[in-house]
């Protein structure tokens, strides 16, 4: 049995297209079955709920997968081509999009200062530097007891303690 499936594309803003599978007469049977349980169990009144062919179940799919790019689209608009003479290059729409990860940039460095100055309010200052340290800017902890003059295990029992410390102010 022929059934038609539409596939999303990679961009954004192109419609679904319309692919035809073949499937056997068992796994259309299946596919009807299981389609009727659902329905049935998700019904008030089950049995009044009648079977639907293959590609009635596959127009929902497909229905439901249109109205989300045509959601999309009407969110985000088709992108703006600015006037260009004929004798120009004509421009590529997508340069027109804003860049936002800047802002992604500013946001994470703020929640990350915002972070620093929380573990600095709750625990102590050299409790709060190895946390910041070793979880949160992924130093190593060999690096971080060389820089601060402590042994490996040093290190790692402080890190252990201001886990615990944070831990039991959050909880």
């Amino acid at each position: 049995m022929k059934i038609t499936v539409k596939i999303d594309s990679e961009n954004l803003f192109t419609k679904p297209k319309g692919k035809d599978f073949y499937a056997s007469e068992e796994e259309c049977r299946i596919f009807v079955e299981r389609d009727l349980e659902i329905r049935r169990a998700a019904s008030d009144k089950p049995e009044t709920v009648q079977p639907r062919t293959p590609q009635e179940i596959m127009d929902e799919v497909n229905r439901e997968l249109e109205n989300s790019h045509r959601r999309t689209v009407r969110h985000y608009g088709e992108p703006k081509v600015p006037y260009h003479k004929d004798d120009e290059e004509e421009p590529n729409p997508w340069d027109n999009i804003p860049d936002y990860s800047e802002e992604r940039k500013r946001q994470n460095r703020e929640d990350y200062e915002e972070m620093c100055q929380t573990l600095h309010k709750l625990l102590k200052p050299e409790y709060a530097e190895i946390i910041i340290a070793v979880v949160l800017n992924e130093i190593p902890m060999e690096e971080f007891a060389a820089m601060h003059g402590l042994t490996y295990d040093n290190a790692a029992k402080r890190l252990q303690r201001a886990k615990k410390k944070f831990l039991e102010k959050f909880s």
